[in-house]
């Protein structure tokens, strides 16, 4: 049997602030998993864990279809969301199963990856509750203790998701909604309409995808290569730099000697390689990376032309 253990630890002092153990507080009779010996009977399986606006936790127990609101403090159970022992009355287009990634947001809304589906290890087969996947807002009225649905995500092809997944609320109110096993991650508009629609291929699950900035810069120099025109017409150099996000324009150097380059021209980069035609006889070329504001970002080799 495995039982789920949660830690809050201070990273300066190792001290351990609170430990809660599951089956101080859930019993395994609220579990919807499968017994599997050869396994060990998972009955809890806690995938998320996320702070409330109140300062306590919000757990998300992919086993027991529940969400458990956790006293910070003492680690009592303060309620149970969901699964065979709600302590709220939920709206059924707000009942959920197999779920990852709960959060509790500021306005007291909760979104949660609504999976509807599992698959088990050791050949204990599997189970689909529903027939496609979701991300829910949830309206929680934790002193009346009633659920409704607020809005529902799905995708426009019915994907299910027997794993992984995770709902992602973005700060212009879009949401980024990562489809696990269906090896999927997609942006809606508020309202519900698919902004963007990434296809991870099929051999790559994604326990959580996410959209932030991001900025790459290669550990290695940009690439270069030249194509020589016939009966000396000019060469085409084409340059890349697998990786970079903030290059802008290529600076073309060029002479008759390696250590002795000067920039002769500006090329506008154009996907990810850029063919720039060069009309002089120098001998030698490369090209330099530059980002919008005209910065060096980086050089390549030189190559002879």
């Amino acid at each position: 049997m495995l039982q789920g253990v949660i830690q809050e630890i201070d990273i300066a002092t190792g001290r351990v602030l609170l430990e809660w153990r599951s089956l101080d507080h859930i019993p395994l009779s609220d579990s919807f998993f499968p017994p599997n010996a050869s396994f060990g009977y998972d009955y809890l399986h806690i995938n998320s864990i996320d702070i409330a606006p109140d300062g306590n936790l919000l757990l998300s127990a992919r086993h027991t279809w529940a969400l458990y609101k956790i006293d910070r403090r003492t680690g009592q159970v303060m309620w149970r969301l969901g699964g065979k022992s709600s302590d709220f009355d939920m709206d059924d287009d707000a009942k959920f199963a197999w779920q990852h990634d709960a959060r509790h947001r500021s306005d007291g809304t909760v979104t949660v990856f609504d999976d509807g589906a599992a698959n088990f290890p050791e050949g204990a087969g599997s189970r689909e509750s529903e027939r496609q996947s979701r991300g829910v807002v949830l309206d929680v009225d934790e002193n009346g203790r009633r659920v409704r649905l607020l809005r529902s995500y799905r995708h426009p092809k019915p994907l299910l998701a027997s794993s992984m997944g995770n709902f992602q609320t973005l700060s212009d109110g879009h949401v980024l909604l990562g489809w696990g096993s269906a090896p999927t991650a997609s942006e809606f508009a508020p309202g519900g309409a698919l902004l963007a629609d990434v296809d991870i291929g099929k051999y790559h699950g994604s326990y959580r995808s996410y959209r932030y900035p991001w900025t790459g810069y290669p550990t290695e120099p940009p690439a270069i290569a030249v194509r020589r025109g016939r009966r000396d017409r000019g060469a085409t150099l084409y340059a890349s730099w697998n990786g970079a996000t903030e290059v802008s324009n290529w600076v073309v150097s060029t002479g008759e000697r390696t250590s002795n380059l000067r920039p002769a021209g500006i090329a506008r980069r154009q996907g990810f390689e850029t063919a720039i035609l060069l009309t002089g006889s120098a001998g030698y070329a490369k090209v330099t990376a530059i980002d919008a504001a005209g910065r060096h970002l980086g050089s390549s080799r030189a190559v002879r032309i």
